[in-house]
């Protein structure tokens, strides 16, 4: 794999110096270097592993440094050398990723591009926001939000940590409506919750600050 990655780039520098080499003019010349370079960092893209099997993982989303060597080398030099505001790792990244999976749209998720997703779905619960920032290419599609929280849903599981066998625990599930009709059929609402009931308590004291223990101590104390 590596020796024909380097095969194509020799052969990449080889078509366009040859190119160079017949340019009228200096602006031609200047536009054939843009395209060599072009082709260049699109043949280090194309080479990056990728998958679309596999979400990345909160840490690789949270990690600037990850997000920035996530980037091929080529395509960091090229950012740095553009990008001229001080600690820009992060615009860097984006920037860097967008370009990366516009590149190779359907056989990789980078990072950012579905922790953006994410992130304005949970704070806004938009789809029109997050699907037109999809189709701006600064983020994933509504869709794939939608995959990522089941997978996460799924991946989580359902099970309640430190229930004991002489617990007892049960779900709680049900819907609620708003708006059933409207006259437009905009403005409905339908939703559902569920809960888990978990007898006796689960005391997590390790959540809570020394003072809270403490108060929280002293009530089960007087309660007994």
């Amino acid at each position: 794999m590596g020796n024909q990655m380097l095969l194509h780039s020799a052969k990449l520098q080889h078509q366009y110096f040859m190119i160079f080499i017949n340019a009228s003019d200096p602006e031609s010349e200047k536009m054939n270097i843009i395209k060599a370079a072009a082709s260049l960092i699109k043949s280090d893209i194309k080479s990056k592993i990728g998958t679309k099997t596999e979400y990345p993982s909160v840490s690789d989303v949270e990690s600037l440094e990850c997000n920035e060597h996530y980037l091929p080398d080529s395509l960091r030099l090229f950012l740095n050398s553009l990008i001229s505001t001080c600690n820009h790792s992060l615009k860097l990244s984006a920037i860097g990723q967008t370009i990366i999976q516009a590149t190779r749209p359907r056989s990789l998720i980078a990072p950012l591009q579905i922790g953006l997703a994410v992130q304005m779905h949970h704070h806004f619960g938009s789809r029109f926001l997050i699907d037109s920032l999809y189709n701006m290419g600064f983020s994933s599609s509504y869709s794939e939000v939608q995959r990522y929280e089941m997978n996460a849903a799924m991946s989580q599981g359902t099970d309640i940590p430190e229930v004991t066998e002489e617990g007892n625990l049960q779900y709680i599930a049900d819907n609620v409506d708003h708006n059933l009709r409207t006259i437009d059929g905009h403005g409905t609402f339908h939703g559902m919750g569920i809960i888990a009931s978990v007898t006796p308590r689960i005391y997590e004291d390790k959540l809570y600050t020394k003072n809270r223990c403490k108060h929280r101590r002293t009530q089960r104390n007087w309660k007994n």
